[in-house]
């Protein structure tokens, strides 16, 4: 997996609606929702280094969320929920109901040094074409109770994961597949070099 870059957060440009942050058709270096409640709307092209609903460096980023609406065309590095450098993530969420998307991570929540807890990504349609999708994942410590449910949508990216962790351990994490075309390879929950137990994937 690549190593995350979260240095920088300058050029950051959009207009704030009723509800949420919504992204104009303009691009940026980098977006977060921190200043509106942890919250990111997009409903227009973007063009941007990265996309969080909430991050943090130290502490906890708890209940971020990203939603993406209508024939969007995504181009970005990656996009979280939420994302802590060196505490946990949770309740972060991603729901997604169309757009093209060519993005290296699609991640609910993440954490470099931190545990990545009840992070979930929604997907209810859109074009896939790179990357891979998580519902929470950790670096170096566990991934536990995440989950990504698929409604709709063409998959044509790397793998689908409910929960995955480099080095810690991966719970209780779940990929549930209500339908869409997916060409791609499923897992419950992944671990590089800890366990990975009670996880789950299949068609409901």
């Amino acid at each position: 997996m690549k190593t995350k870059q979260w240095s920088k957060l300058a050029g950051i440009l959009f207009t704030t609606g009723t509800i949420g942050l919504t992204i104009s058709p303009v691009y940026a270096d980098d977006i977060t929702g921190n200043d509106n409640n942890g919250v990111v709307e997009i409903n227009n092209d973007l063009n941007s280094d990265y996309v969080c609903g909430y991050k943090i460096i130290d502490g906890n980023a708890i209940n971020g969320k990203v939603v993406i609406s209508g024939n969007t065309m995504i181009r970005t590095s990656s996009i979280y929920g939420g994302y802590s450098d060196s505490g946990d993530s949770i309740n972060n969420e991603i729901n997604i109901s169309g757009g093209d998307f060519g993005v290296d991570y699609i991640s609910g929540g993440g954490s470099n040094s931190g545990d990545s807890i009840n992070n979930k990504v929604n997907i209810f349609g859109g074009n896939f074409v790179q990357g891979f999708i998580a519902g929470g994942e950790s670096n170096s410590r566990d991934s536990i109770n995440n989950k990504v449910n698929i409604f709709n949508g063409d998959f044509e990216v790397g793998d689908i994961y409910g929960g995955r962790s480099d080095s810690g351990n991966s719970i209780n994490n779940k990929v549930n597949i209500f339908g869409g075309n997916i060409s791609n390879s499923i897992y419950g929950g992944y671990s590089d070099s800890g366990d990975s137990r009670i996880n789950f994937k299949g068609d409901i």
